[in-house]
Order: C-alpha cells, then sequence, then structure tokens
C-alpha cells in the first residue's frame, strides 16, 4: 500500500499541519501529550517507542519530561522533521527508518509503544498485516509493557458516515464506505493547494479485543478520547490500553 508515500512527502502541507504558528494548535499538542502520559503511567526514564511517529510530536513531547524515547518510521522525509523536532526540542531521540510489519526485527524491548493518531488499519493491505503488527509490538514489549493505541471507531462511521475535523488552518474528511469497513482520508491544509489522501480498515469492538487478545494481550482498557469508560459514538476514534 504506497498512499503513504503522497502523505508523506516533504511538503508545506506537513510543515504547515505538524510545526503550527498558532498557540491554540500549540495547546492542542501538548493537550495530547499530557493525555498520553497520563493514561500511561509510567515513571520517567521508561522506555517508549512511537511507531509510525510522524514527525513525532508526542514521542519529542514525553522526551522534553524525562522519558526515553524512540520513534520507527518507514518515510525518509517524516523522519528528518521528526530530527528537526528533536533539535528544536534540546532532546535525544533515537529515530530508526522501517517498516512498522517488521517491528519483532528490533533488538531492543520497552516499556511501551504508542500507535497513534489513527494509524493502526493503515499499515499493510489486509487483516493478516494488522495481525503481524499486534504481534510484533508484543514481542518487543517488556515483561508487563502496555501498548496504547488510537481505534477508528466503526459505530461511530455507522451511524455519521462522515467526519469533518476542522482546525484553525487545516481540515481532516473522513467517509466511511461500508461496503468493505474502510476509511477514505483527505487532508487539506489552509494556502496549500495539495491534498492528501489515504485509506484504512476499521473494525468493531469485538474484532478488535479479539484481534489484540490473539496476539497475547489478556488485558484491554477500552476508553473515549474524553478518558471515560463509555465509547462516545460522536467521535470518530477511541484510546485502546493494551497489557
Amino acid at each position: 500500500m504506497d498512499w503513504w508515500k503522497s502523505v508523506c512527502e516533504k511538503t508545506d502541507f506537513i510543515e504547515n499541519l505538524y510545526f503550527p504558528k498558532s498557540e491554540k494548535r500549540k495547546q492542542q499538542w501538548n493537550m495530547l501529550i499530557n493525555d498520553v502520559e497520563s493514561r500511561l503511567s509510567l515513571t520517567k526514564g521508561a522506555d517508549i517507542l512511537e511507531v509510525c511517529c510522524g514527525t513525532c510530536a508526542v514521542g519529542v513531547g514525553l522526551a522534553t519530561r524525562g522519558y526515553n524515547i524512540t520513534g520507527l518510521d518507514l518515510s525518509e522525509s517524516m523522519l528528518e522533521y521528526a530530527k528537526r523536532r528533536a533539535e528544536e526540542n534540546k532532546v535525544e531521540v533515537e529515530f530508526i527508518k522501517l517498516n512498522a510489519l517488521d517491528i519483532v526485527t528490533l533488538k531492543k524491548k520497552f516499556d511501551a509503544v504508542l500507535l497513534i493518531d489513527m494509524a493502526f488499519g493503515l499499515l499493510g493491505e489486509c487483516r493478516e498485516d494488522d495481525i503481524k503488527l499486534i504481534k510484533g509490538i508484543k514481542e518487543i514489549l517488556k515483561e508487563g509493557g502496555k501498548l496504547l493505541v488510537e481505534i477508528s471507531n466503526l459505530e461511530a462511521y455507522k451511524l455519521k458516515g462522515e467526519f469533518n475535523m476542522n482546525g484553525s488552518s487545516f481540515r481532516y474528511s473522513y467517509k466511511f464506505n461500508s461496503s468493505n469497513n474502510t476509511i477514505e482520508t483527505e487532508a487539506f491544509v489552509e494556502g496549500v493547494d495539495e491534498i492528501r489522501k489515504g485509506v484504512g480498515r476499521v473494525y468493531s469492538m469485538s474484532e478488535v479485543s479479539t484481534l489484540f487478545k490473539s496476539a497475547g494481550f489478556n488485558r484491554l482498557s477500552f476508553k473515549s478520547m474524553d478518558g471515560k469508560e463509555e465509547i462516545n459514538n460522536q467521535n470518530p476514534s477511541y484510546i485502546l490500553l493494551c497489557e
């Protein structure tokens, strides 16, 4: 699946979206980092891997708070952005260029792995690739390690069909294809003519439970994006914490 190449090309699109000038957008990123740190509840110095890290906004943010961060991505241009972010924040982060489906080849083990920004379901060609990814992550976690995943909410897409997320200078459009349970994504940024597109698979909560339990995760905790126990089907995604 090569759609990611067009999404991750080094352009003004990435610059404007992931390196925002507005204070409001910066605050949104900081709130996300706060939320991830709270959900993981790890001690400072813990080893954390961000898979499909992109510009590594969350990982670098956690590094500034005393965690040991590794960022993994297949896109060379996104890793260049990630390195720039780390340099600007004066933190050391290890970056690895690798297909996430080959994650099991990593030598190091981690206290936690992050797979956020609805990256799950976007990798590989099929369900088997999603299973391979989850099993690979399980293999590189330390005993008692945690996996934090942002999952696309199938019930919400069935209910609404399409979600649009608007920011001060950007807009995401997520359209549900009920014939094959996929989401077609388009992203627009103010002042940039380009449209970035992607497509990913989406699963029901019962399917998600089956996938992650089959990989060896015994404790699964589903929560809405606002931290509440009940999943909000007005929201296009939710958080899954696996142990």
